[in-house]
């Protein structure tokens, strides 16, 4: 049975499972690790980007970036 699980990340579980058997192991990604905004930082600013938006009906995303 194939599942397409990469050397790396199993090798990191397996460690985690051999440092400390008793703790349950979650596969999760780590996406989070590259997070930049908070969770609120990240509600706040769409929701004014959406303000923004329509009150500079016309505006491209590109523009709001500044590009």
């Amino acid at each position: 049975m194939k599942m397409n699980l990469k050397f790396q990340t199993l090798a990191r579980y397996v460690k985690k499972l051999k440092t400390n058997p008793s703790e349950p192991i979650e596969m999760k990604g780590r996406c989070d690790s590259r997070k930049i905004f908070s969770d609120e930082q990240e509600e706040d600013l769409a929701k004014f980007l959406i303000t923004s938006s329509k009150m500079f009906y016309g505006l491209t995303t590109l523009d709001m970036l500044g590009s």
